[in-house]
């Protein structure tokens, strides 16, 4: 091995030796010289390329030279580096799916008087995982509210409701929602659970989500009644509105039964009818005047004929007259034929133009000339009252007889007026009511109009109330039916996934940062070492450092005493001291990435060293859970609520 000689040598021979400037100077012009030669041939690299392989060379010397300066601090901070990401805070994620099904009936129901959806309760999944209900609930269900302060009837006050509020929102701190996935009447949500620690993400989440479901179902209930209690009321006033223009049109109706839009001739033909009836009535009235008359004329004729003598020939006249049969017979067809005339001009509304009525009209004038002729010089034709049989004996004198038949006389007399005054009466009203008619036939338009708007007015109320009773039935069958199946189901999608494995930091990110500080702790202290040594250990850094060539290297002179230590060095102490650093390096490296990847086998694994140590120590170190932590939190909170002022 070459002697080298100390830097501080050179400032002493480059002042000893005469004309070394010029020798230097010649020998660099020589050497520029055969450079720029070799180069014109091509024997040579260009000076980048040469001064890349240069700096290559001397990297990789300085590195064998200072091997122990970049192993050693490389191990080191990779030991470091791993051993710290122990005690980084570890990130867990657990989450629970599961399914929102609205009914169809649900999503077309009117809501508040205006057509829509539940939408709402699809939309605020988010919010509502976050509300002071939820929070509440979650905090119950993890038992954190037993020591909360309580009053008497074993409430909680009103600071121990705000302290539950503040510990349900603690624990859904790490928790969000979302939506997989949304179609018309499904939702796939999400509940995803980000915290330090895994053991109560499960719990946790389960809790948020029976939560949400429970206080949705809340919410749609009493959405539902609230619904419900408005949609009746409002059927309830339309019903009002019904009935006060169903008795409106009911009214119009009674003041103008023959106003009817659906009918344009109604006026037309009730006055026609009533007209027939009139004339119907003075025909009736004309007949019952003659027959008033004939019986006035006869009763006159009895009272003149019962002033001769019995044996006169007018009287016996008269007696035979009475009980003659042919005139009753007489009678009777007359009576038969007017029947016949009414019934033609009522059922079958025949005038007295009618050929049947005319011909009718002939054959009763033939009958009365014929019961003429059977009273012969008595005059005029009784009534059929008077065709009735005698109740005069036969024995009966003249006297009787007179006086039978001015009874007879005097009734139907009585009788036919009765029949007059009933007969005008029916023509006052019939007159009455045409005149009526005949007013209203005038006004037919504008009061079929109003009519008319007061029947769409009802219609219109009619389906509106109708429409409002049927939203309020559909909301009553709703909630009618069980919690489960009203309106909205959930569907749990499977078991809450829970990882053991931490999402961050991720073990990747670690190792690739344990081997950087490794290398660049490495790399700072071969860089110190190289700069602070002043020593050579080249022939290349003496010849720049002194300007002359070197003749002649002389080894280092080695005893055997140093090949010893030399061997024992480099083939044991070496060795040795490279396998401890690598292998710390590297069973570090293995511990952090169990503990990142395979949290249960790095538990295992650290089981006997942390019990040997804890026996060593006389420790027992336990880390509190989230639920330990908040739990000590809760009492520290409750000791500050209670203290005095």
């Amino acid at each position: 091995m070459p002697v080298w000689v100390p830097r501080s040598m050179h400032e002493h021979s480059r002042m000893d030796v005469p004309g070394v400037e010029d020798q230097n100077r010649s020998r660099r012009n020589r050497q520029n010289q055969i450079a720029s030669e070799s180069r014109g041939a091509g024997l040579v690299d260009s000076p980048s390329l040469a001064g890349i392989r240069e700096n290559i060379s001397e990297a990789i010397r300085i590195l064998a030279l200072r091997r122990w300066y970049f192993l050693v601090p490389f191990c080191l901070g990779t030991v470091l580096a791993t051993t710290t990401s122990h005690y980084l805070p570890r990130t867990y994620s657990a989450s629970t799916t599961f399914e929102r099904v609205d009914d169809d009936v649900l999503q077309n129901l009117p809501i508040r008087g205006t057509v829509g959806s539940f939408l709402p309760f699809r939309e605020t999944f988010s919010r509502d995982i976050q509300s002071p209900e939820i929070m509440d609930e979650v905090a119950t269900a993890f038992g954190l509210t037993e020591d909360l302060p309580k009053n008497p009837d074993g409430t909680l006050t009103p600071a121990a409701k705000e302290m539950r509020r503040r510990i349900g929102a603690r624990l859904l701190r790490g928790v969000s929602a979302g939506v997989v996935s949304s179609r018309n009447y499904k939702d796939t949500l999400r509940l995803n659970y980000t915290g330090t620690t895994p053991t109560d993400a499960v719990q946790l989440l389960e809790a948020a989500r029976d939560a949400y479901i429970r206080q949705t179902r809340v919410r749609i209930t009493q959405r539902l009644q609230e619904n419900k209690t408005y949609f009746e009321e409002e059927a309830a006033k339309r019903r009002t509105v019904v009935d006060a223009l169903d008795r409106e049109k009911i009214q119009r109706e009674i003041e103008s039964p023959t106003i009817d839009p659906t009918r344009a001739d109604t006026i037309f033909i009730k006055l026609t009818s009533l007209k027939n009836e009139q004339r119907e009535l003075e025909r009736q009235r004309n007949t019952v005047q003659a027959k008033a008359l004939k019986t006035r004329q006869y009763l006159g004729s009895i009272v003149t004929t019962s002033s001769l003598p019995p044996n006169s020939g007018m009287a016996v006249g008269l007696a035979s007259v009475l009980k003659s049969p042919r005139a009753r017979e007489i009678e009777a067809e007359i009576n038969r034929i007017d029947t016949e005339i009414e019934e033609l001009k009522i059922k079958r509304r025949m005038t007295d133009q009618h050929p049947e009525i005319v011909e009718r009209r002939e054959l009763r004038a033939r009958y009365e000339g014929l019961l003429a002729t059977e009273y012969g010089p008595v005059g005029p034709v009784p009534n059929q009252g008077l065709a009735r049989e005698d109740t005069v004996g036969p024995d009966a004198s003249m006297g009787d007889v007179w006086r039978a038949a001015k009874l007879r006389a005097e009734m139907d007399l009585v009788a036919y007026e009765d029949e007059q005054e009933r007969i005008a009466g029916s023509l006052r009203l019939v007159g009455a009511e045409i005149k009526t008619l005949e007013a209203a036939r005038d006004n037919v338009p504008a009061a079929r109009a109003a009519y008319r708007d007061l029947q769409e007015r009802l219609n219109h109320a009619r389906e509106d109330y109708a429409l409002y009773a049927q939203t309020a039935q559909r909301f009553a069958l709703l909630l009618a039916a069980d919690e489960n199946e009203r309106g909205i189901r959930f569907n749990v999608l499977g078991p809450t996934v829970a990882g053991t494995t931490p999402t961050n930091p991720k073990s990747k990110s670690v190792l690739v940062l344990a081997l950087l500080i490794g290398v660049g702790a490495g790399v700072v202290f071969v860089l110190l070492a190289e700069l602070f040594d002043r020593s050579y250990h080249t022939s290349k850094q003496v010849v720049q450092s002194l300007g002359v060539n070197i003749l002649e290297t002389i080894d280092e002179i080695v005893t055997s005493a140093d090949r010893a230590r030399r061997f024992r060095r480099k083939f044991l102490l070496a060795p040795a001291v490279t396998v401890l650093l690598l292998g710390a390096a590297g069973l570090s490296s293995s511990m952090a990435y169990l503990s990142l990847e395979q949290p249960a086998t790095y538990e295992r694994l650290m089981q006997k060293p942390r019990g040997m140590w804890q026996r060593w120590t006389g420790t027992r170190e336990e880390v509190p859970d989230e639920h330990d932590r908040i739990a000590a939190h809760i009492s520290r909170e409750s000791l500050t609520a209670q203290a005095p002022g």
